[in-house]
């Protein structure tokens, strides 16, 4: 018979069969297996009985290793667990009871915490050590298992720490070898993860990354064949799938290993494109004659990848309900069986319908003993492993160890895993659940599930417009065809426009390549006081029908320049990276935020643009409304050259105002890019005009004009004052409206990092808030405080980190930032560093080397042991410079945070809810960010701004910024006629 013709109810009668078997063997065995595992039998109850309170638990434990000392331990106990009816699983609730009063002292509720979380660990961790480990895999031997060895702490925040691991690896082979007997022949059997070799591990620049993680992936190969071990390419996240399986087949392709079959990859079937991705492996295993082992996982990482997708607004990638995921899991091990004969099949599941299914299907398809193995997860599911020894299947336990601390993360994710809602151990062990309900086929779930209800269309309902995917090929390609497009026109030259007309002029700017100041990527006209007079005189006589345009007429127009500028996403942002110097990433979200700006100020003026009636009183109306206040002024900066020119210039429009653009002089030709999206969307002539131009002279001209009702400016903390002197200085006796002035301006910003915090999360999104885009934000972190008790190893892995990322070209997508915008900039950051080497110490200061031949490069520096009222601590840079200041305890680190004139972003990374509450409430920042990086805003999300010397005004990208665009006038009319009013009035 073949193999694809098998009947199905032939299948399932089989599968039905050896799942009942399997049951049968474990509830021969639950009884005293249940005795005999305590510990077990209590993280299920407890993780089963209080969701609220499991989370707590879960966070408790995550932050344990990173405390140091008794009474840290004791403090955070009471800070998660501040009231004693709550259901702690009994280890912990003696914890608790030993930090009160009553009870023992502080060293011996910390001792006992200790001893219940290490023993909570060592259900799920093999032991802290490769001796520790190699008693559990003694037993394993003993009970004839095989087993898979893992390293614990794969999270690596610098190239150190990477190199570090893959010795670590290295030496666990070894170990392995020298530790284990004969008896164990040929299976030593270690997995990694491939993120873990290379700590710029990034799908945007797959060729940096192979290039990075090859030749440490090589060694752990080559020392795996001296002791005849076997190595397992784990499956991380979705986004470093294609890469890892580009570098599995590139080093596979290695003449060492082209003969060796003693190494395999993993396949998620929660991935909603595991069934393309398997026959791809498939095909390429058959035309490469390769023999290797793929092990079918569900997959471990589902809250990772939903909430990532969603806050990127990408398509899910994963299968949203169980039952799709299992039967998923069915077809594709169907499909590992039918190709047994290039493909090895390791079926890791606690699922006995899975595992079931898949042992029927081996035996349906002639499967040779040998080609099948069942995995399980250390700590987790015994009595199924049992169950399959005893049934005469190959049983391999995926088995970790490490120390605590980089263990945590493991840890907790079993534990969930555990106990989820649609865990099968809990719902056949914990819940109970009827057998027959256990082995019914997921298919027969999924046609039993009601269809969702669809959902009635909402009209131009706000949804944030997603950063593009670089981890996927054809958004690569598109961008590289744009930069190509980009390059092919340098030099262009690119008028002002007035009143939709184009105006050349004698004298011209020059736009140069920051990464390349030998090339010009756009030639532009340079105003006159004439042109910005013809500017003004143009804004003034279109704002008059603009005013009137009903909201909805206004809104359309920028919906349509929207959907414009997406279509132009790429172009747009390969332009960015020429002319200011931005990665692939920042310039791709530079796009995406201005097309926000667009979408959502349209959508807000929809919402407040008719007038609303305040209060209802009998034989009176009253409306409260808004009206446009005329002509508006947008100085953009360089440094969001689109997003930010964009949001001034939609929310003037959107509030029924005229607009003036004044690009920054670095960055002209975007401003034009910008303005040719709005005359191809037909706005009507004037209502916004194009005046690129010298900044000083040609910006105080026009901010002193009669015409101009209010200036929306970012920039330096200098220019957005004396705009606000200029503005101030005006004589008003001529019957306008005073000028209003909108200001952004600088930061110099504080990330706080306390003793409790996840330094692998702090560290890295601390150097991408620092040094992202060469530090030219004026929202990144210049400042890090970082509490006495973690401060050196903080410092050491930060420094290390910085070291580890690369500066080069921005059309590079390998570079984490490029260069500075011009040579002062480049001079301002060496100045700051030649005072800092006075005021603290320097330890870190790299050299940009070559790349300062030719463009405006600057290499990063990390300061230490920095006064927090020292200048470098105190002055805005915008550059590649950090400060990282010790603090004693969290008021102190709050206290240096607020010492400074500006407000504008503020953060801490900490695990401690009291010290997170305490910067909830007292630090001095328009954006506070908790447990992640401080730049970033999304509009709406994170309306952005700030106060003191940050700006003036309300937050862009929130619901109160245009409302600063207009007037608001109330109208009140007295109804009543002859004592006459309409009934509804009375």
């Amino acid at each position: 018979m073949e193999k694809n013709s098998l009947s199905e109810d032939r299948l399932e009668t089989i599968t039905q069969s050896i799942g009942w078997r399997i049951f049968s063997e474990i509830d021969e065995r639950s009884t005293s297996f249940w005795e005999a595992a305590w510990w077990e039998k209590q993280i299920m109850e407890w993780c089963m009985a209080d969701a609220g309170v499991k989370l707590q638990v879960l966070r408790f434990i995550d932050a344990f290793p990173s405390l140091k000392s008794d009474a840290e331990i004791v403090r955070l106990m009471k800070e998660y667990f501040p009231h004693p009816q709550h259901r702690l699983p009994l280890p912990l609730r003696i914890g608790e009871k030993m930090i009160t009063p009553a009870m023992l002292t502080p060293k011996a509720a910390a001792a006992a915490i200790r001893y219940s979380i290490k023993k909570i660990a060592l259900q799920f961790i093999s032991g802290a050590n490769i001796k520790e480990a190699m008693e559990v895999l003694k037993r394993f031997r003993d009970e004839g298992v095989l087993f898979t060895m893992d390293l614990l702490g794969e999270a690596v925040a610098n190239e150190k720490e990477a190199e570090q691991y893959a010795q670590a690896y290295i030496d666990m082979l070894q170990g392995l070898r020298g530790g284990l007997d004969e008896e164990f022949g040929d299976e030593i059997n270690v997995s990694l993860k491939l993120s873990s070799l290379y700590s710029q591990f990034d799908p945007i620049h797959p060729e940096e990354t192979i290039k990075g993680v090859y030749g440490r992936l090589k060694r752990i190969l080559l020392a795996a064949d001296e002791v005849g071990g076997f190595v397992n390419i784990d499956t991380e996240q979705f986004a470093y799938r294609d890469s890892s399986w580009e570098i599995f087949k590139r080093v596979a392709g290695e003449k060492e290993f082209v003969n060796s079959n003693r190494f395999g990859i993993v396949i998620q079937s929660y991935l909603k494109d595991s069934g393309e991705f398997l026959a791809s492996v498939l095909d390429w295993l058959k035309e490469n004659e390769r023999d290797i082992t793929i092990r079918l996982v569900k997959g471990a990482y589902w809250d990772f990848e939903v909430i990532n997708a969603r806050q990127k607004g990408w398509p899910v990638p994963v299968f949203t309900s169980k039952c799709e995921t299992d039967a998923q899991f069915e077809k594709l091990s169907r499909t590992l069986l039918l190709n047994s004969e290039v493909a090895r099949t390791a079926i890791a599941s606690h699922n006995v319908r899975s595992i079931a299914r898949a042992a029927a299907q081996a035996r349906e398809y002639q499967v040779p003993e040998e080609r099948i193995e069942f995995q399980v997860l250390y700590g987790m599911g015994d009595l199924i492993k049992t169950a399959l020894v005893n049934l005469g299947y190959d049983v391999r336990v995926y088995t970790p160890y490490g120390e605590l601390l980089p263990g945590m993360a493991y840890l907790v994710r079993r534990i969930l895993e555990n106990t989820s809602n649609e865990s099968f151990l809990r719902r056949s062990f914990g819940e109970h659940v009827p057998k027959e309900k256990l082995l019914a086929p997921p298919d027969k779930e999924i046609k039993d599930r009601p269809k969702p209800k669809a959902q009635a269309e909402e009209k131009e309902q706000f949804a944030n417009c997603p950063l593009s995917d670089f981890s996927r090929e054809e958004n690569r390609e598109a961008m590289r065809s744009a930069l190509a497009k980009a390059r092919g026109h340098f030099g262009g030259r690119y008028p002002a426009v007035i009143g939709s007309k184009k105006f050349d002029t004698g004298e011209v700017l020059a736009s140069v390549n920051p990464s390349d100041f030998r090339e010009t990527v756009g030639v532009v006209a340079k105003s006159d006081k004439a042109m910005a007079d013809k500017a003004v005189e143009a804004a003034v006589k279109a704002s008059r029908d603009w005013r009137v345009a009903s909201p909805e007429r206004r809104a359309g127009f920028l919906f349509h320049c929207a959907r414009i500028m997406r279509e132009r996403r790429m172009d747009l942002a390969a332009w960015m990276v020429y002319e200011v110097g931005k990665n692939w990433g920042e310039a791709d979200a530079d796009v995406a935020e201005a097309v926000d700006f667009l979408n959502y100020y349209a959508t807000e003026i929809t919402r407040m643009g008719k007038p609303r009636k305040t209060e209802s009183i009998p034989g009176e109306d009253n409306f409260y409304g808004y009206r446009p206040r005329g002509v508006g002024l947008a100085i953009a900066p360089w440094n969001f050259p689109l997003a930010i020119l964009t949001g001034m210039t939609a929310g003037t429009l959107a509030a029924g105002n005229a607009a003036i653009m004044k690009p920054s002089r670095f960055s002209p030709v975007i401003g034009y890019k910008l303005m040719e999206i709005f005359l191809d969307a037909g706005l009507p002539d004037g209502v916004v005009n194009y005046l690129p131009g010298q900044g000083g002279e040609l910006g105080d001209y026009l901010v002193r004009q009669a015409g101009i009702d209010f200036i929306a400016f970012t920039g330096s903390r200098e220019i957005g004052l004396r705009i606000r002197r200029l503005t101030s200085e005006e004589d008003q006796g001529n019957g306008g409206n005073i000028k209003s002035v909108i200001a952004e301006m600088g930061g110099k910003n504080a990330v706080i990092v306390d003793g409790s915090a996840d330094l692998d999360d702090a560290v890295k999104a601390i150097i991408a808030s620092a040094f992202g885009y060469g530090g030219q934000k004026c929202s990144a972190a210049s400042r890090i405080i970082v509490l006495k008790e973690v401060y050196k190893n903080f410092l050491e892995r930060f420094v290390e980190g910085v070291k580890s990322v690369r500066v080069g070209q921005a059309d590079d997508p390998a570079s984490f930032y490029g260069p500075l915008i011009d040579v002062s900039a480049v001079d301002k950051v060496k100045k700051f560093i030649e005072i800092g080497e006075k005021e603290a110490d320097l330890v870190l200061g790299m050299d940009a080397g070559l790349l300062g031949d030719i463009g405006y490069f600057a290499g990063p520096a990390v300061f230490s042991e920095v006064d927090p009222n020292a200048v470098i601590a105190q002055e805005e840079i915008f550059g590649p410079v950090a400060s990282v200041i010790m603090a004693g305890n969290i008021q102190e680190a709050v206290k240096i945070a607020n010492n400074s004139r500006y407000a504008l972003t503020a953060g801490i990374f900490s695990r401690s809810p009291a010290n997170i509450e305490f910067a909830r409430r007292e630090l001095e920042a328009g954006n506070i960010y908790i447990n992640r990086g401080i730049t970033g805003a999304v509009v709406r999300r994170q309306p952005f701004g700030g106060f003191k010397m940050s700006g003036i005004g309300s937050k862009a990208g929130g619901p109160d910024y245009l409302k600063q665009f207009m007037f608001p006038v109330t109208v009140t009319e007295n109804i009543v006629r002859h004592g006459f009013a309409p009934l509804e009035d009375v």
